[in-house]
């Protein structure tokens, strides 16, 4: 019966992971060609966007701990206005209200986005990583599919961003069937408050929390930031952009699936270190680019280590019994945050050419590195144990 709802679940991941790919570039060009907006408020985009995601987040996640019929209404229904959302955005002609609807849309996602993944991984448990890896694989190969259908679609970028968010609203038939009625945790409001102080004291998770800020950082640099910077830059075209953004997403599905299998056999600490390392790597690339191939190559390489931090920041198990998708809910807002500051650093760097542009991706680089390593230079005392906090 789990497998069933499993499956469910990743169908409806990569319908909505569609969508993503698809209409995220096409609102940023939407904005900039279209509208006529500015860097800026193109890449206030994800910044409005994740505001709003790290606030549902949080309350999402705390809620759900609380009473799993909640969960289970978060994990679907908000898909739904987020589809009627996305419809709404091309009929817009200021670049204002369109900002307050992505950070409305932010909201919603917050709010169902780490339910699935709570969801996820009481499902699968106790292969948690592994389960969470193949869903955000799945969510990878979801993105850059939609990717490619922007540059491959001879279509406006309005009529695009409609078209997806059909796709939306078949995902939230899909998470309604899957979801409604899965068994997770739940507790009062005094013991989950206490657990969740536990967690939140542990070594392990304090390190997880600062890795999942600086990975949103860099992924934030890696959205409407980076279609900018890449065409305006290098003179990527829409074809180039949608190949770049298809060929990153396979590469973080894989590497996705090796660090969450990774994460269950060698222990948490390893493989997000790797991951980590891979991201700096990667980001650091992207500032000193020279050419188109070798932005495509860092590109790759910190796309595919930032998506594979994902299972591994954000498992419920960390956390056993009642708590787990509060932990949850504050790693997806704490990554949500490091995508807004990312975004409004590249902003505001970006007219300071030529190096402006490129600054925002080799400090965050730079700032991974430090994360890296913190952990192993103040090793918490657990020893990078999975399960920390008692039911």
């Amino acid at each position: 019966m789990w497998t069933r709802r499993y499956a469910g679940i990743l169908v409806a991941v990569f319908l909505a992971s569609t969508a993503s790919g698809l209409n995220r570039p096409s609102i940023a060009y939407f904005v900039r060609y279209t509208l006529h907006g500015s860097v800026l408020a193109a890449a206030g985009l994800t910044s409005g966007f994740m505001t709003g995601r790290a606030l549902a987040s949080v309350l999402g996640g705390f809620l759900g701990d609380l009473s799993r019929r909640i969960r289970w209404i978060l994990a679907s229904t908000p898909v739904f206005f987020a589809s009627l959302i996305a419809y709404t955005i091309p009929s817009m002609d200021s670049v204002g209200a369109i900002l307050v609807l992505m950070g409305l849309w932010g909201l919603l996602a917050g709010f169902t986005w780490p339910s699935v993944q709570t969801i996820t991984a009481h499902l699968a448990k106790p292969r948690s990583n592994t389960a969470l890896s193949i869903y955000f694989a799945i969510g990878t190969v979801g993105i850059a599919f939609g990717n490619k259908l922007f540059g491959l679609l001879h279509a406006s970028y309005a009529a695009m961003i409609r078209w997806s968010s059909v796709l939306m609203f078949l995902a939230g038939v899909t998470l309604l069937i899957s979801t409604i009625g899965v068994e997770t945790p739940e507790a009062g409001g005094r013991r989950l408050a206490r657990n969740i102080a536990r967690a939140a004291r542990h070594g392990l998770i304090v390190w997880v929390l600062v890795a999942a800020f600086t990975v949103g950082m860099l992924s934030g640099l890696m959205r409407e930031y980076f279609y900018i910077y890449a065409h305006e830059i290098f003179g990527t075209t829409k074809q180039d952009l949608g190949n770049i953004l298809l060929l990153t997403g396979l590469a973080g599905a894989a590497v996705g699936l090796v660090a969450g299998r990774l994460g269950d056999i060698r222990g948490l600490p390893i493989a997000l270190t790797s991951v980590l390392l891979g991201a700096a790597l990667g980001g650091i690339g992207i500032g000193m680019a020279s050419g188109l191939w070798s932005l495509l190559a860092f590109y790759l390489l910190a796309g595919a280590s930032s998506r594979a931090s994902m299972p591994l920041t954000r498992n419920a198990t960390l956390v056993e019994g009642a708590g787990g998708g509060a932990i949850v809910g504050l790693s997806n807002a704490i990554n949500n945050l490091g995508m807004i500051v990312g975004p409004m650093i590249g902003g505001a760097l970006y007219g300071y050419k030529p190096l402006g542009p490129r600054l925002p991706y080799i400090i965050v680089g730079a700032l991974l590195v430090l994360v890296a390593i913190g952990y192993w230079l103040v090793r918490p005392r657990q020893g990078g144990k999975v399960v920390v906090v008692g039911a």
